[in-house]
């Protein structure tokens, strides 16, 4: 945690080079002399040196990089030309963070953490512990896991307003964006990514990286299930974008841009991209990609009537996407709604029964799976048999998917509803359903629509 007693002891962000010796060596409980006399023992003028130090003049560079090894102080920001390099240094600590290089982000970690007891830059240690957190969030301890790191946030906020920088102000809400992104407070993350945004609009020299901004609100508002929100922050993303449009990142944007045509029934501009995206992605041989872009296609196919050609995209997708991920389920859960949107129940139920121990991975789909099982039964058996499978859709599976934000499957399940109540003549749960339906179309379409009107 930062130590906002002795911070307050540097808030001007100016310390003359003998202050900071002092206060280290009175901290380390180390005399003047004991430096003099190593000075004297190891520099060629060691006698000169050492007279000058001991009367306190400013230490001259030889004399400074004696002194900073001495007290063990190599990567302290003593000098000016000190700062800027340990800011360069904070900077290379996060990117090796974010690039995944975990080996090189703990070095470098362990040299900067020294600003943690010899703060005398307040800014400069308002970054590292920022980076810190976000290293953390990353890659959480059994300490340090992702619940504690919103608390530990909160305890930069004092200095955070204090210092009132735009730097520190930036990189935390990046961060804070991204910790509350990783707890799934999808709305919370999208104001802190869009604060972000705007304190990079005016401060170009530390803030370049507006499309991974734009990117995150992207996936903040695609996860709310709002498509035209995310559908803006892509193409502003690319508004301002300037160079070759093939990076990782930006066939991830692809994807999510694809995904919400297909949710607003722009098939055509869907389809023109994710073809796109299958070019590029095989070519770079980036298979988590490739099986993204079969999967959407046979997303798209479905929700065109093409359910065989549907089946088949997602058969091609399952070689390519990784068998432990959530993205696997998400592939086998749509191949299964294809599979019975083509009338094919005994295919249907085979592909049930052979992955029935893959459904228990994750709540949300266990239920999705159990939910689509109910809607097969439904589709199938007479009016008398669907009492439980209406009763677990209606009061179990749908009340999850609303609190979770996953509205087209919502949907999905009050379309069956409302053709079952409608087979049974009962108007008023018709009606209930076609409200719950009117109100996620509120939510996804229309609130949307004005906020882009408030000019987002």
């Amino acid at each position: 945690m930062i130590n906002l007693s002795i911070l307050s002891n540097f808030k001007t962000d100016v310390c003359s080079i003998n202050a900071k010796i002092k206060y280290i060596c009175d901290k380390q409980n180390i005399t003047y002399q004991k430096i003099a006399d190593g000075m004297i023992a190891s520099l060629a003028d060691g006698a000169s040196s050492a007279k000058r130090f001991l009367n306190c003049a400013e230490p001259n560079g030889i004399e400074l990089d004696f002194i900073k090894v001495y007290l063990g102080m190599e990567y302290m920001p003593f000098t000016e030309n000190d700062v800027k390099s340990f800011h360069e240094l904070l900077y290379t600590y996060r990117d090796a963070m974010l690039n995944g290089r975990i080996n090189d982000a703990e070095n470098l970690r362990e040299r900067a953490k020294v600003i943690k007891d010899f703060p005398f830059e307040p800014k400069l240690t308002l970054m590292y512990y920022i980076f810190e957190t976000l290293e953390q969030t990353i890659q959480p301890s059994e300490k340090n896991t992702s619940a504690f790191l919103p608390a530990i946030l909160e305890d930069y906020k004092p200095l955070l307003y204090e210092l009132n920088d735009a730097e520190c102000n930036y990189h935390f809400a990046r961060v804070n964006g991204y910790i509350k992104f990783t707890q799934g407070f999808l709305e919370l993350a999208s104001e802190n990514y869009k604060h972000a945004l705007e304190i990079s609009k005016a401060n170009r020299d530390f803030a370049k990286d507006d499309f991974t901004l734009h990117y995150n609100r992207a996936l903040c508002f695609s996860r709310l299930d709002q498509p035209y929100l995310a559908i803006e922050s892509i193409t502003s993303a690319y508004k301002d974008f300037k160079g070759e449009r093939n990076g990782l990142i930006h066939l991830h944007a692809d994807c999510i841009l694809a995904l919400n045509y297909i949710r607003i029934n722009e098939m055509q501009e869907a389809k023109d991209l994710l073809e796109q995206i299958l070019v590029q992605s095989v070519a770079l041989g980036n298979e988590d990609i490739t099986g993204d872009a079969y999967m959407w296609l046979g997303v798209l196919n479905r929700r065109s009537g093409k359910y065989y050609d549907s089946i088949n995209y997602h058969t091609r997708a399952s070689r390519y996407i990784n068998y432990d991920s959530m993205t696997y389920l998400e592939n086998l859960f749509q191949l299964c709604r294809s599979t019975l949107a083509s009338g094919d129940i005994a295919a249907f139920r085979d592909l049930m029964i052979e992955n029935e121990s893959l459904f228990t991975r994750n709540p949300t789909y266990n239920i999705l799976f159990t939910a689509l099982d109910f809607a097969a039964k439904i589709k199938t058996e007479g009016i008398g048999d669907c009492i439980k499978a209406i009763e677990y859709i209606e009061k179990t599976a749908i009340p999850h998917l609303l609190k979770i934000s996953n509205s087209f499957e919502t949907i999905d399940l009050c379309t069956t509803l409302i053709k079952h109540y409608k087979e049974t003549n009962n108007a008023v749960k018709t009606l209930e359903i076609y409200e719950t339906i009117n109100n996620i179309n509120d939510k996804m379409f229309y609130r949307n629509v004005s906020a882009l009107v408030r000019g987002f």
